[in-house]
């Protein structure tokens, strides 16, 4: 039954991005985008695993996770048909949304030294996370001991790091217009000058065997192309540099842990790592233990969410804050102990985090029930977003529509860390396009 219903789920999906793909010709649409996330997040795993994250599947638990995942994808999709059907703009007209122009001229404001200062001050700050680490040196020889310190003290550092994303995209924009001009060898320079940042950064992230990081910069960088460009097409993948791209990618998904817990590659590379990029995008063993636990009898009604409203209070100044991320209560409950949130972080036995999924969060506060809204406001969101996106077609609202589409799930850890990056690309954004400061070199 296993099968079956990792199939007919697969179908469900194949077929919403299908009809959503005909529709809005666009592989970055929310719904086709949703799809393509669900699919690999629980289809495979679903078909080949007899036991993940303290979860032995079974048809029972199968099916109820089958279930619930139905239940939030036509969720969304008809929070997405009811805010597509809300009307945006308030009297400002409306900018059309074309395949090869650009539909506003809000990037053309943006001044080239402000990117400078952007790139460099994230990159500053991950230059500080480093040493705090210890420097190279150290970390390169305790990567697992590192990669475990980014958790502690590094909160407001990490939020100026996304200066660095902010002026990638930004500098990806400039190169983007003057190809999109004929000004070919501009494109190139800028070309360069953007490979460059880009492989900067990532190796800020590299020496921790961070991967998250890296690959939400690329996922940025491809939503960029898509609305500031042209649209990307299925045949695309399929270029000898994009498929060289995707390999390394998916390698280093599979790698980084690896070395991170000190095994030999040669030796723990004998899975496939196709199989192993799934393990890592994976929520079926999570999801299906939150739901063979949870029961009206022990939801939670939202007390997680209480964290919000203390999450920008540092810890010195409330030492019984509870934590911000609700996975370490799911970790806490995986391993035996009684938890139920708000809960100070020192009173908690096990320290690090199993994330939710969206579904799995709403539906361990508040059920089936809780599934079906909180998805509906999501597909509203969803709606809202792209609609944004494609009137504005500029750097901002590409992020916004990156981070609300990848990053933000409905739990408290999620919502944290989707609004500062949000906050911090408006101003970011804002203060590179109204400087009327110019610099002459």
């Amino acid at each position: 039954m296993r099968v079956f219903y990792a199939i007919i789920l697969g179908l469900i999906l194949a077929v919403v991005f299908v009809f959503n793909y005909r529709k809005e010709k666009d592989l970055f649409s929310p719904l086709c985008f949703v799809c393509m996330m669900i699919f690999i997040r629980y289809v495979p795993n679903m078909l080949s695993k007899d036991f993940e994250h303290f979860s032995y599947l079974n048809d029972e638990n199968i099916g109820k996770l089958f279930l619930v995942e139905v239940l939030a994808l036509f969720s969304i999709v008809i929070g997405y048909k009811l805010g597509s059907m809300i009307t945006i703009g308030h009297g400002r007209k409306a900018l059309t949304y074309t395949d090869n122009t650009f539909s506003d001229s809000s990037d053309s404001n943006i001044k080239e030294w402000i990117i400078v200062i952007l790139f460099t001050l994230g990159l500053i700050a991950r230059l500080r996370i480093i040493m705090m680490s210890g420097g190279i040196r150290y970390i390169a020889t305790n990567v697992a001991t590192a990669y475990k310190s980014l958790s502690n003290g590094s909160g407001i550092l990490s939020m100026l790091s996304v200066f660095s994303v902010v002026a990638v995209m930004m500098e990806l924009s400039l190169a983007l217009r003057e190809y999109n001009n004929g000004n070919y060898n501009k494109f190139k320079r800028r070309r360069i000058v953007l490979i460059f940042m880009i492989l900067i950064y990532s190796l800020t992230f590299l020496i921790f065997t961070s991967r998250s990081p890296i690959f939400e910069l690329l996922l940025f960088v491809l939503f960029g192309i898509n609305y500031l460009w042209r649209k990307i097409q299925i045949k695309d993948f399929f270029n000898p540099k994009v498929i060289i791209i995707i390999v390394v990618s998916l390698a280093l998904i599979v790698i980084l842990p690896i070395i991170r817990q000190g095994h030999e590659i040669s030796e723990s590379l004998d899975l496939n790592i196709i199989s192993g990029v799934f393990d890592e995008f994976s929520y079926v063993g999570r999801d299906t233990y939150v739901y063979d636990h949870f029961n009206p009898s022990n939801y939670w009604h939202g007390g997680n969410y209480r964290a919000l409203l203390t999450a920008f209070i540092p810890y010195r100044f409330y030492p019984l804050k509870p934590p911000i991320d609700d996975g370490v209560y799911l970790a806490n409950i995986m391993y035996g102990h009684w938890v139920v949130p708000p809960v100070p972080r020192d009173s908690l036995t096990i320290t690090y985090s199993i994330p939710f999924s969206t579904p799995s969060i709403l539906y361990a506060n508040f059920g089936s029930l809780g599934v079906f809204l909180g998805e509906l406001l999501m597909g509203i969101v969803y709606a809202k977003v792209y609609k944004k996106l494609k009137t504005r077609k500029n750097v901002l609202w590409v992020i916004v529509s990156q981070l609300v589409l990848y990053q933000l799930e409905l739990s408290t850890l999620s919502i944290v860390q989707t609004v500062i990056p949000l906050l911090v690309a408006f101003f970011a954004y804002k203060l590179a396009t109204s400087v009327k400061i110019s610099i002459k070199v």
